[in-house]
């Protein structure tokens, strides 16, 4: 199983940049709880509710299985864009990013995520493709490759499926599990879903 697509929400601290206090400090300063302040998307409870759901549908982020130490620089899927009047910096979130796409796998194929890769970056949103997030790249070995335990054999085998989220989800996008909401709007989509 897989699933993927834009879930927005940066899942740690490192996830968003280049400095995780400005998004912690940007909006929702007045919610009643602390955990709900900060960037929609970057708040602690929406934090939690993620690792929860990860927890409960039993799944891992394929991208993190290949990258486990985050670097705001290289792992953000979504860009802020240039300031439409003026320099590129008068845009509000202009060289800002966050980490909110994501490939979930069952945790029973982690060990068959054999590339993962970010498709875009920089200030610029170099390989976004006309939108605010950028695609992502997963691959994984074929269910013979990686029941032998070594994924690597698979991709140089040429032996690999591909899964790509563009953080635009197609029209049979699913939730993730009945009930289940990240956000404060929690009516996002998951990008797409198989067996």
């Amino acid at each position: 199983h897989r699933r993927l697509g834009d879930l927005n929400v940066a899942a740690e601290w490192g996830d968003v940049g280049p400095d995780p206090g400005w998004f912690r400090d940007k909006n929702g300063q007045g919610a009643a709880h602390a955990d709900d302040r900060g960037q929609p998307g970057f708040t602690p409870n929406e934090q939690a509710r993620f690792r929860s759901l990860l927890a409960a549908g039993g799944l891992v982020d394929a991208y993190r299985t290949l990258h486990p130490v985050a670097n705001w620089a290289t792992d953000v899927t979504w860009r802020g864009c240039a300031g439409k009047d003026g320099p590129p910096a008068a845009g509000r979130y202009y060289a800002k990013g966050m980490r909110i796409d994501y490939v979930l796998v069952d945790r029973r194929l982690a060990g068959s995520v054999v590339r993962a890769e970010v498709l875009g970056g920089g200030a610029e949103r170099r390989g976004f493709l006309g939108s605010d997030h950028c695609p992502l790249l997963v691959e994984l070995a074929a269910a013979e490759e990686a029941k032998e335990g070594d994924g690597s054999r698979a991709a140089e085998a040429g032996h690999a499926r591909a899964a790509s989220a563009t953080g635009s989800a197609p029209h049979d996008a699913r939730p993730l599990a009945d009930g289940v909401g990240l956000g404060a709007g929690a009516r996002w989509p998951v990008g797409s879903s198989s067996s």
